[in-house]
């Protein structure tokens, strides 16, 4: 779960994480999520649904370790499907939403995200930015049947957000790391960005309403027809 005291960019994720939490109360069954990471939106499940998580490097709640586009499942293996800001670090992302779309029973629920107005990540594998637009056209294109296809956040949040990775980026953790102090270095970000962190959780919802314009990523939910 994402906390101010340990997250620099807490508004952010914050907003993201309030999507998942609308989209996946929903979920149950035999649910699979794509690139995983720390499963951070595995709280948000129905406590009854077996959780299993992929992706490509080892963590704690990593099952299969697997690319995004060739998952070892069987054909409709799985009720739900979560896949979140995965789809940019792939070249070939329509690859990914077909394989979503072939391990999902017909019915099966996916949730998904991607970044739109948002700074490059883990380069040299960050591929792609997405639209609305496109994220359904993806979709569709994979057999999908969309039901909602929404901004998160807008262009304050995606303001505040990339000023912030930044300045952590680009100044404090090289001047950190120059100073021998990497250890704990996130963790001074964090604190050091808590009163910036605060003012935006609570300014930016009702700013990013002013504008639909330039949201720093794009959420769906569709059904596997």
């Amino acid at each position: 779960m994402w906390s101010p005291f340990r997250d620099y960019n807490y508004p952010v994720h914050r907003l993201l994480a309030d999507a998942a939490r609308r989209h996946l109360a929903g979920f149950g069954g035999r649910v699979l999520d794509v690139g995983c990471g720390t499963s951070p939106y595995r709280a948000y499940l129905p406590a009854a649904a077996e959780y299993v998580g992929v992706d490509r490097a080892p963590q704690s709640g990593v099952r299969a370790l697997a690319d995004a586009g060739a998952l070892p499942f069987a054909d409709g293996s799985f009720d739900a499907a979560l896949c979140t800001e995965v789809l940019e670090q792939s070249p070939r992302p329509w690859q990914v939403v077909g394989e979503l779309a072939r391990v999902l029973k017909p019915g099966g629920r996916l949730y998904i995200t991607a970044p739109f107005d948002w700074h490059f990540v883990d380069e040299p594998y960050d591929y792609f930015r997405f639209t609305t637009h496109g994220m359904r056209a993806l979709l569709e294109g994979a057999g999908m049947r969309v039901d909602v296809v929404e901004s998160v956040g807008g262009m304050f949040s995606s303001l505040a957000g990339k000023l912030v990775e930044e300045v952590v980026q680009d100044v404090w953790l090289p001047l950190a790391r120059a100073a021998g102090l990497t250890r704990g270095a996130y963790f001074a970000a964090a604190i050091a960005s808590l009163p910036w962190n605060l003012a935006s959780t609570a300014l930016l919802p009702s700013l990013d309403r002013l504008t639909s314009r330039n949201p720093f990523a794009v959420a769906a939910s569709a059904v596997r027809t």
